[in-house]
């Protein structure tokens, strides 16, 4: 076996064809059907320390069974990972993130750490790193020649296969990998959690006018709960209970009425003339709905809207 991990047994040539096709099953990520995903595996706790030598970048190349370490379909943030640590004082790890390609190729495009690991517990540590479908979580095992750590765990199983440069390194960011197959029979110690936006498709409904009021009425359909901002020139802001606000607050996905009510100079012509054009910008921010989820991006929308009074 290649220095970098030890104590393992390397693949053989009479194992190539299975490798390649456990391969395919690594790289189908899971549906991304809820607002956040975790991806990996763990171990059980208090894992033996397999890990021996390196540093050296690791990843699972070919997968039996459960949940891949593959970022699911829409991508996301990468919210935390987790890692369940073995027997040992002064372990550490640092998480890589690799993106495909060609072939066996990756390239280095985010990491975290290297973290130093409380041993024989469940370690986990917040981050924010932008991802994209497809990506992978992979591992480098710092200062395993050192002091060991439990980067892989045992499996037995053939399908099982991770993958590694065959190098003791820990390059930066950018940085472009072969992980060719190196041994059958273990799994990453690794888990993430991946956080998607949800989604800010609001839609602008109909214009309701009040002429005995010379307001407006304005209905915005939004898909989960957020904020709504309105803000235009000649607009008086929002009430949010007694307070005027700039935003309001949005508790569930339908249907919220917005006030367009004149002020300054458009107000004067309103009362002077009848009706006055004021223009409004509608901007929506979803917010996480669940553990993981992450504040949506805003989205904004311009309505020109004529406000009549009899």
């Amino acid at each position: 076996m290649l220095s970098p991990l030890g104590r393992v047994a390397p693949v053989k040539r009479s194992l190539a064809i299975s490798v390649a096709a456990a391969a395919v099953s690594v790289l189908l990520a899971p549906a991304n059907s809820s607002a956040s995903t975790t991806i990996g595996q763990l171990p059980p706790t208090n894992p033996p320390t397999v890990c021996v030598g390196g540093p050296s970048d690791v990843n699972q190349s070919a997968l039996s069974s459960g949940t891949p370490y593959v970022v699911p379909a829409g991508g996301g943030t990468i919210t935390s990972w987790s890692t369940n640590a073995g027997a040992g004082a002064g372990q550490t790890l640092k998480l890589k993130i690799l993106r495909l390609v060609s072939g066996t190729n990756y390239t280095i495009v985010a990491h975290d750490g290297p973290r130093n690991l409380v041993p024989s517990t469940l370690n986990t540590f917040a981050v924010n790193i932008p991802v994209q479908a497809g990506d992978l979580i992979a591992l480098n095992d710092q200062n395993a020649p050192a002091v060991h750590n439990a980067c892989l765990f045992s499996t037995g199983l053939v399908g099982d296969v991770f993958g590694s440069p065959g190098v003791n390194t820990d390059p930066p960011d950018g940085t472009t990998e072969s992980f060719a197959p190196t041994a059958v029979g273990y799994r990453l110690n690794l888990t993430a959690v991946v956080g998607s936006k949800p989604s800010n498709a609001d839609t602008l409904g109909k214009v309701k006018l009040n002429r005995s009021k010379g307001t407006a009425t304005l209905a915005v359909h939004v898909p989960a709960p957020g904020t709504l901002t309105l803000t235009g020139n000649g607009v008086k802001a929002q009430r949010q209970g007694r307070a005027a606000t700039a935003s309001k607050t949005v508790a569930a996905a339908g249907t919220v009425k917005l006030l367009i009510k004149a002020k300054g100079s458009a107000k004067r012509k309103l009362n002077r003339t009848g009706h006055a054009k004021v223009k409004v910008r509608v901007t929506y921010t979803p917010n996480g709905t669940a553990s993981g989820d992450l504040v949506g991006d805003p989205n904004t929308q311009i309505k020109k809207i004529k406000l009549e009074r009899r």
